[in-house]
């Protein structure tokens, strides 16, 4: 085992106020922000004499909208106090002796949560003589909580073990380094055994504050270690065990060297082929090289290549290692790489799709495999929704999902979601206008497609409308048009009910 020796100065209280034969009020000592997170944060500090502790919590630096109500606290907080971890009558009752151990240290650690991401917030920590109640209040110590929180590839748990300096339980250790703003905070024996203290690296957050730090592989961090609740000075670390020279001394800092994980991001398309100009969805997961899902990744994820149209796609956050992608659209046909990388941890993949052009036989090859398969005949409507597979090709939808009718913007011209046509109706100065508005392929033409909008006042005499369609906007390979509808067919008869025929050659 390599061995980093260094030395370094904690900074510690005594605990001690000497007085008159009349017991001195506790005052407040060494309050210190730690543990933020997106939603929480943690305060540490020491009291001079055996006091209650308390806290408030503010949005403002002058400490006039208080938000302690709206919070929740836990004092003494323990992260073995987790259910899976205190299921025992054992370990809740070693939870209860490591808790009166820090009261008897003078030292408490209170957890804040319910909070807001990145949102700045300040606290005040405060002690209670415990007969008359006096309180002494710390300044407001201001903290910020991280916008987010994202999937690192490197990880490293730290364990301090402070048993050869004796029983330290109770005692709370600091760990700190230069380019995170705020330290970790773990107690002694919480959840450990012996004198020891589990603190997980990955905790720490970046210079900005924002999210998790990052370090790159190979990169060394040096790190600060602060006992709360004891004397102690100083000692020697190896990166792994504390090592101790029988004069009460304790672990002080260490440098550890990151290696590269073994987490790998799997990117899956929903389907073997891809056609031009329809959605492809893509499964996206974080695993272990065991093949285990790794949670907590919620990072988005931006996936490039020279046929997806506009060039690159950024997706949602991933949230617990596993989500279903935003839709890719390739303009391009031909076998194609798309690269999928993770900005924020540097993890990347790569998947190949083959595109196919957009016409009815690659369309029915898509979805259902084998074109001469009976379920992919333009009349079959195997997903139960209004739309026959042809209308389905003809509208650009999926002839196995479920659609709704189209959803378009208030202006009548932004696609916001595809779907098969809708009539609308306008009412102003003019009169009545009523339209029927649906999606194209833009090559709808090539394709031998003919859209053919018909009226009829008694659903047995149909007429078709006058007017040619107007196209209103257009996505990717899709376009949204709209026909116009009269009122009375020639018949001068009211118009009360309107058709879309779609034909192919």
């Amino acid at each position: 085992m390599n061995r980093f020796p260094f030395l370094f100065p904690i900074i510690a209280a005594c605990g001690f106020i000497l007085g008159s034969w009349a017991a001195a009020n506790p005052t407040v000592e060494s309050a210190e922000v730690g543990n933020v997170t997106t939603t929480g944060f943690s305060l540490c500090w020491e009291s001079s004499e055996a006091a209650l502790p308390r806290l408030r919590v503010f949005r403002d630096a002058a400490g006039t909208q208080e938000v302690t109500d709206d919070v929740s606290i836990a004092y003494q907080a323990l992260a073995a106090d987790r259910r899976e971890v205190s299921s025992t009558p054992a370990t809740r009752a070693r939870n209860r002796q490591v808790r009166q151990a820090m009261t008897d240290r003078l030292v408490f650690l209170a957890r804040v949560s319910g909070l807001q991401p990145g949102r700045d917030y300040w606290v005040e920590a405060a002690v209670l003589d415990p007969v008359d109640e006096t309180p002494d209040a710390s300044a407001l110590l201001p903290v910020t909580t991280a916008s987010r929180a994202t999937f690192l590839l490197e990880s490293r748990q730290l364990v301090v073990d402070l048993g050869g300096a004796g029983d330290l339980t109770g005692c709370v250790v600091g760990l700190s380094h230069a380019t995170s703003p705020y330290p970790l905070f773990a107690v002694v024996g919480d959840g450990l055994a012996g004198s020891r203290a589990y603190l997980d690296l990955t905790h720490f957050l970046d210079a900005t504050g924002e999210t998790q730090l990052n370090p790159a592989s190979g990169s060394t961090l040096e790190l600060v270690v602060e006992l709360k609740g004891s004397d102690l000075k100083e000692g020697d670390f190896d990166g792994t065990d504390v090592a101790f020279d029988g004069s009460l001394t304790a672990a002080l800092s260490s440098t550890a060297t990151y290696s590269s994980g073994e987490v790998i991001l799997v990117a899956t398309p929903d389907r073997a082929t891809a056609l031009v100009g329809q959605p492809l969805l893509v499964d996206f997961r974080v695993e272990t090289t065991g093949g285990e899902v790794v949670t907590g990744f919620n990072g988005p994820l931006t996936l490039t290549s020279a046929a997806i149209v506009g060039g690159s796609l950024i997706t949602d956050p991933l949230v617990d290692g596993d989500l279903t992608g935003q839709p890719v659209t390739f303009g391009t046909a031909g076998v194609q790489t798309v690269s999928v990388l993770d900005v924020t941890s540097g993890a990347g993949t790569s998947f190949e799709i083959n595109v196919l052009d957009y016409t009815y036989e690659n369309f029915r090859t898509h979805y259902f495999g084998d074109p001469a398969d009976p379920a992919g005949g333009f009349s079959v409507n195997g997903d139960h929704d209004p739309y026959s597979n042809l209308e389905e090709f003809a509208y650009g939808l999926n002839p196995l999902i479920l659609d709704r009718p189209l959803v378009i913007g208030g202006d009548g011209a932004s696609l916001f979601r595809e779907g098969g046509p809708v009539i609308t109706l306008r009412i102003d100065g003019g009169g009545v206008d009523f339209r029927v508005t649906f999606l194209r392929p833009r090559n709808h033409e090539s394709l031998g497609l003919s859209y053919v909008p018909r009226f009829s006042a008694d659903l047995e005499n149909w007429f078709d409308a006058p007017g040619d369609p107007i196209v209103l906007a257009t996505e990717g390979e899709l376009e949204l048009v709209t026909v116009q509808f009269p009122l009375l067919t020639p018949e001068i008869r009211k118009a009360r009910f309107f058709s879309l025929a779609v034909k192919i050659q």
